[in-house]
């Protein structure tokens, strides 16, 4: 809670987070509010059976201005639980607000992120995700109804290195882009439409490397063709200057609103549309100008070396700085949030 505060130079370590209470080792409920320069590692629900997003190093709800940056946030795979290599996510802003664009962004900028089930999970506009480390991640970047109120508009997603099993996830689901301003049993009254204006999710110059043949980057649910018109045709996904690699999945997939959910009919609207994209494919509808699909042959330090990616990725051209402490506990940094 409150704003144009600073929380710096702080360790938080081991700390039981109730899964049930969509927790978060440091909480954020306001505006102009910065972690900076933190570690925050190892705290989840040790009870829970499996990675979650529920269990979060940083909970954001709502606000603007806010800044995540230069910390280290992240989850030893055998720490509590040795079945549960991802106990939950890096960073997760919840609950979407309905404050006019466009609004101050809230950043989350120059950290490292590891063994994570979502490096960033974002249900409200506006978010700058640039220059992170998400090494050992389930999804990148993930826009999607994180319970409560959600609007997806104005993101970007730059200048990322990400290696796990996909680069950015989209879910328009039935209560986004809602007006509701507080309630997570609600919906919009147009669940096919949603009730606020469409915006854009833009990637660009961010690298991707994986071993899994799950999309890179998937648009889903194809609840209607409405999507389709109104998201992909209107270009609302931008996307270039990419590097992607999967030994996985040579060609590359990109799943655009295939996935239907039958759990909604959108009156007036069919649900014949969608398509799965090879990276070349991709390519030929527009997207991932000046994108290679080409392993990055990253380095010690997860700096891109390969010719195509040099300029490519939280690190590139010397880009920082990084994040001040390390991932391992370091007793007398700053404050101490522990159990």
């Amino acid at each position: 809670g409150g704003s144009y505060s600073i929380l710096q130079n702080a360790y938080v370590h081991g700390l039981f987070l109730q899964q049930a209470a969509s927790a978060g080792a440091i909480h954020v409920g306001g505006k102009y509010i910065k972690i900076l320069h933190s570690v925050v590692v190892d705290n989840f629900d040790p009870s829970s059976s499996n990675g979650s997003s529920w269990s979060a190093g940083v909970r954001g709800f709502r606000g603007e201005g806010n800044e995540v940056r230069y910390s280290v946030i992240g989850f030893t795979p055998d720490y509590g639980d040795a079945s549960t290599p991802n106990h939950g996510d890096c960073v997760n802003w919840k609950h979407g607000t309905t404050m006019a664009l466009p609004k101050v962004a809230t950043s989350i900028t120059n950290n490292v992120c590891y063994n994570a089930t979502i490096g960033v999970a974002a249900g409200q506009p506006s978010m700058r995700i640039d220059r992170n480390r998400m090494i050992g991640v389930d999804t990148g970047a993930r826009f999607d109804d994180f319970g409560g109120p959600t609007q997806i508009a104005d993101e970007e997603v730059t200048n990322n290195t990400i290696v796990g099993n996909r680069a950015v996830f989209w879910n328009p689901i039935d209560i986004w882009n809602e007006s509701a301003d507080d309630s997570s049993s609600s919906q919009a009254a147009n669940p096919c439409t949603g009730d606020l204006p469409l915006g854009s999710v833009t990637m660009t110059g961010n690298v991707f490397g994986s071993s899994s043949t799950n999309p890179w980057v998937e648009l889903s649910t194809g609840r209607s063709n409405y999507f389709w018109t109104n998201i992909w045709q209107a270009n609302l996904i931008v996307s270039s200057n990419n590097c992607y690699y999967s030994s996985g999945l040579a060609n590359g997939l990109f799943r655009i609103l295939t996935t239907n959910d039958s759990s909604v009919e959108c009156t007036g609207y069919t649900r014949d549309q969608g398509s799965d994209f090879t990276f070349a494919g991709y390519q030929a509808e527009g997207q991932e100008s000046g994108s290679h699909n080409e392993n990055a042959a990253l380095d010690s330090t997860g700096t891109a070396t390969s010719s195509n990616c040099l300029d490519k990725g939280a690190l590139a051209d010397g880009a920082g700085p990084s994040p001040t402490p390390t991932p391992l506990p370091n007793e007398g940094r700053g404050s101490v949030f522990a159990q």
